[in-house]
């Protein structure tokens, strides 16, 4: 009789991933140290997060109002270029 396979292994001790056990995955996550195979990770700038952990991150997170608002130094740079060019 096969012992049952533990969270993030497979019954011949492969390490899978736990939402995916048929995908063999040696990957951790950066976070938790969970194994997640390809579907389940989420590629930062250093290494990767699980999506689990990227959830909780979303959900602790407050919502940020993002606001469009006019480049006031992109236009005074452009205009004393222009401002210059014309005195030349």
């Amino acid at each position: 009789m096969s012992e049952p396979a533990s969270y993030g292994y497979n019954n011949n001790r492969q390490s899978v991933c736990p939402r995916h056990p048929d995908q063999v995955t040696y990957v951790r996550c950066g976070r938790c140290g969970r194994l997640a195979c390809g579907n389940c990770q989420i590629p930062l700038e250093v290494g990767m997060m699980c999506v689990d952990c990227m959830q909780q991150v979303r959900a602790d997170q407050p919502a940020r109002r993002i606001t469009r608002s006019k480049p006031v130094v992109t236009y005074a740079l452009i205009a004393l270029n222009v401002l210059v060019w014309a005195l030349q």
